[in-house]
């Protein structure tokens, strides 16, 4: 979606919730890079990066997903940072932060009672749909009272997929779920009899194989 009105991007509650979030972890892995340099300096450097190799792997995978994250929520504040760059995981990298920012705030998410399906390439711009996933999960979660767990599920129906919130309505989330309805067209937000549903049309995400060596739980 190319949008010209400027009021979709006045302010973004996601952003403004998990950009500390992301800084602080990107923060985190410069300075262990930062001090493998200063190691680095002192010679042995063979030995050295034999010795570090899981730690340099762990810092490149989270530099990876973090700085999609960081491309998502910048690019719903008005700046296109993800450009053409798509993940086939991304809502698993963005949950990932939502549940770091929802804790730092005393809250938390219920582990997903099913694999997080896989994002296609051809949605919007690309920020959207995992924008919209994690703005909805993080209101949701600042819904609930401290040290509680917000039950959801993103699971395919015979329309399609949806994201389920039992016990949240509309209501409870003030201006985001037309702001989701604005910002992802497609995509529709509303209350069901035990909570609120955002439809999603089914070519938008794709299930994951239940072989694939590379998922992990987001819990």
């Amino acid at each position: 979606m190319h949008s010209s009105d400027s009021t979709l991007f006045a302010h973004d509650p996601l952003t403004a919730a998990l950009l500390p979030v992301v800084i602080h972890q990107l923060n985190n892995a410069t300075q262990l890079l930062a001090n493998l340099h200063a190691l680095l300096s002192l010679g042995g450097a063979d030995e050295l990066l034999r010795a570090r190799s899981d730690d340099l792997t762990e810092t490149a995978r989270s530099v990876h997903e973090l700085g999609y994250v960081l491309a998502v929520l910048a690019s719903a504040s008005g700046a296109d940072l993800l450009l053409e760059r798509r993940e086939a995981r991304g809502l698993e990298w963005m949950l990932e932060s939502v549940r770091h920012g929802l804790r730092r705030d005393g809250h938390d998410l219920a582990d997903c009672p099913a694999a997080l399906p896989l994002l296609s390439a051809a949605v919007g711009d690309g920020w959207e749909l995992p924008w919209a996933v994690g703005s909805l999960l993080h209101a949701a979660g600042q819904t609930t009272v401290a040290k509680e767990r917000l039950g959801w599920s993103l699971e395919e129906d015979t329309d399609g997929w949806e994201l389920l919130l039992p016990g949240v309505s509309t209501a409870d989330l003030a201006e985001l779920p037309a702001l989701v309805d604005a910002r992802l067209p497609g995509a529709s937000c509303a209350d069901t009899a035990g909570g609120m549903r955002l439809a999603l049309p089914a070519e938008w995400l794709h299930a994951q194989p239940s072989s694939d060596p590379t998922r992990e739980p987001v819990g």
